[in-house]
């Protein structure tokens, strides 16, 4: 009775080391493959475009901020509507000035002779180029008196309490 006992004891540690074999076996094999697919994912990780998700990420935040309605307040109304009243009287006044300075250029060379010290006439294009800076500064003064505020107090939401 020993005897078969023994065998069966001998079978199941054989069979147990054939398991344990087998399972080192595939520990291993999961451990390299685990270790290729890192290096495969470290590979890729360089060469993944971080700003094309940097940029789709922000632009999804753009378009949810933009997607709120804009809340302001009755003080922060008239500031933004003094600031715009500001720019506009500097570009005005800027307006204004380089065109007076245009103006007085095409004065002194109507004024001056034809003739530059050489006895050579003066280029028409000069003229023709003041002439057309001028009227862009006309253009461009027109522009500014006729800029729209940048918010119009129709758009402006209630503030919500």
């Amino acid at each position: 009775m020993r005897r078969p006992r023994a065998i069966d004891i001998e079978q199941q540690i054989a069979q147990l080391r054939w398991r344990r074999q087998q399972n080192e076996r595939q520990i291993r094999s999961a451990l390299e493959t685990t270790k290729i697919l890192k290096q495969k994912d470290t590979i890729l990780g360089i060469t993944v475009d971080y700003s094309a998700e940097k940029s789709v990420w922000t632009n999804a935040i753009v378009r949810d901020e933009l997607s709120r309605p804009l809340i302001v307040s009755d003080e922060e109304l008239h500031r933004i509507e003094a600031d715009d009243a500001k720019v506009k009287r500097r570009l005005l006044k800027y307006s204004h000035q380089q065109l007076d300075n245009v103006n007085k250029m095409i004065k002194e060379k109507e004024q001056r002779e034809c003739k530059t010290l050489q006895g050579e006439q003066i280029p028409l294009q000069q003229l023709e180029y003041l002439n057309q800076a001028k009227d862009k500064l006309q253009q461009n003064l027109l522009d500014i008196s006729n800029r729209k505020p940048y918010i119009q107090v129709k758009m402006a939401v209630e503030k919500l309490f």
